[in-house]
């Protein structure tokens, strides 16, 4: 008899800019399971499109 499939677990938005698709890019970066160095990289990423935007939201310039 064949296992059942895995249920899809509802990805929840990332904690400080509340968006799916950073928390999305944050858990496909994972290296051997060092989830806090993922989201440090991407943090700091998101960190430097909001200098050289001239502050706008990275999160808006990352969708566009």
């Amino acid at each position: 008899m064949r296992r059942s499939k895995p249920e899809k677990r509802e990805i929840l938005p990332d904690i400080r800019y509340h968006h799916i698709i950073i928390q999305t890019l944050i858990q496909h970066m994972l290296t051997r399971g060092k989830k806090s160095t993922a989201t440090r990289v991407m943090y700091d990423s998101l960190d430097l499109i909001k200098e050289r935007s001239g502050g706008k939201n990275p999160v808006e310039v990352f969708d566009a």
